[in-house]
């Protein structure tokens, strides 16, 4: 039972994913904005339900990573997940008769599977990926209506983003450095 229920962790990132996959099929696109309400439950469920410090193993994805839930991200996913559902209710409402509604749907749901990854990752590897999910591709939401405004808006946003990946890069790179890691091997080190 309990490795049952460890699934849902990869499967709060893989449904938005999914969904973010079936708004480019033809057809589909501007029916998926009334369905991103559904995009963050397998997460909120997963906050719920999930036994706590049972890593999930993903072999041959991202390095061999995986994905775990402590007690603390169990936290964070289920508040995030519950503010997505939130969002993606206002959304589909504000949205019905919106020009682009593929494009939001598909940028939408990207940025949900990486802010719900980013709680769940158990690895630096998925983490940054993750992270870099939310950060680069949340930059089409920002823009989406194409005014002055949000167009400004959006190179501030991008600027800020590259920096902010750049910072979480070092940081990562030097604490991996520092424990020893695969990119802190010292045998090129002076003795």
């Amino acid at each position: 039972m309990t490795a049952d229920l460890s699934l849902l962790l990869p499967l709060a990132v893989l449904w938005p994913m999914l969904l973010a996959s079936l708004s480019l099929l033809p057809g589909w696109g501007p029916r998926m904005v009334t369905l991103l309400p559904l995009g963050p439950l397998p997460g909120l469920a997963a906050a719920v339900i999930t036994p706590r410090d049972t890593p999930v193993a993903l072999p041959g994805i991202l390095l061999d990573g995986g994905l775990e839930l402590t007690g603390t991200g169990a936290l964070f996913l289920g508040g995030a997940a519950l503010l997505w559902f939130w969002a993606g209710v206002y959304a589909a409402f504000y949205l019905r008769h919106d020009g682009r509604p593929t494009s939001f749907a598909l940028f939408w749901n990207l940025v949900l599977a990486g802010n719900l990854g980013v709680f769940i990752a158990a690895d630096i590897i998925s983490f940054y990926v993750f992270f870099a999910l939310v950060s680069l591709l949340a930059y089409p939401l920002v823009i989406h209506d194409r005014k002055p405004a949000s167009m400004r808006a959006g190179t501030v946003y991008l600027v800020l983003a590259v920096l902010g990946e750049v910072a979480i890069l070092v940081g990562l790179m030097l604490a991996s450095y520092g424990a020893g890691g695969a990119s802190g091997s010292r045998r090129c080190a002076p003795p």
